[in-house]
């Protein structure tokens, strides 16, 4: 468990001017996170152990937007659901509360606005799109997910001839996390089972 780092009192010398806070104790300061290069209230003991947590929600409300202590597996999983949400609903106005202006895929710089376009073409190409998550292993910054689809694309899909056959398949996805955002992505579709499916011509589906 992390320590609570609680701001020392300042106390009246002999005298009586104000005595610095003891040797060790956290000072309180206003810097800049060497990662996301938002401005943010921290303590110096705390500097070093990593980002402090960003919360949008605080910045709307007129908040400071921060918390204290390092982001935990659990602040990464919020993040991540709240970024499948967002992919879900299409709500690409919120796009960058959750990838990075200079994301990377599979090793690509595509940007936030590659990023965003490369997701709509895949709604344009499965109107039924829906991404479901069936495992999340979260470790900051760091996320590894697996990422089932039962979709039925309109035409070709990974290069395969689906053609409004119904498929199912699972994604491994990892992410790399920067200043609480999606910063690099690298993806492995399971092409096999797609393959499979359309060769047995019932595209997999039961019900």
């Amino acid at each position: 468990m992390l320590p609570i780092i609680r701001a020392a009192p300042r106390m009246l010398s002999d005298n009586g001017t104000m005595r610095p806070p003891l040797a060790g104790t956290p000072e309180r300061k206003s810097a800049v996170c060497v990662q996301s290069g938002r401005q943010r209230c921290r303590t110096r003991r705390s500097f070093a152990d990593g980002c402090l947590r960003w919360d949008p929600a605080r910045v709307k409300m007129g908040g400071a937007g921060c918390q204290e202590g390092p982001m935990t597996p659990q602040d990464l999983s919020d993040i991540y659901n709240g970024y499948i949400d967002c992919l879900n609903t299409q709500d690409w106005g919120r796009l960058g509360e959750f990838v990075h202006d200079d994301v990377e895929h599979n090793e690509n710089r595509i940007g936030l606005p590659g990023y965003r376009d490369m997701l709509e073409g895949d709604f344009r190409a499965i109107p039924d799109l829906r991404f479901n998550i069936g495992l999340i292993v979260s470790q900051p910054p760091c996320i590894a997910a697996r990422l089932h689809f039962d979709c039925t694309p309109i035409g070709s899909l990974f290069d395969l001839p689906v053609d409004g056959k119904r498929v199912r398949f699972d994604e491994n996805v990892f992410y790399r996390f920067t200043g609480g955002k999606i910063r690099q992505v690298w993806s492995i579709i399971d092409k096999a089972a797609i393959t499979a499916q359309i060769r047995d011509g019932n595209g997999g589906a039961t019900g």
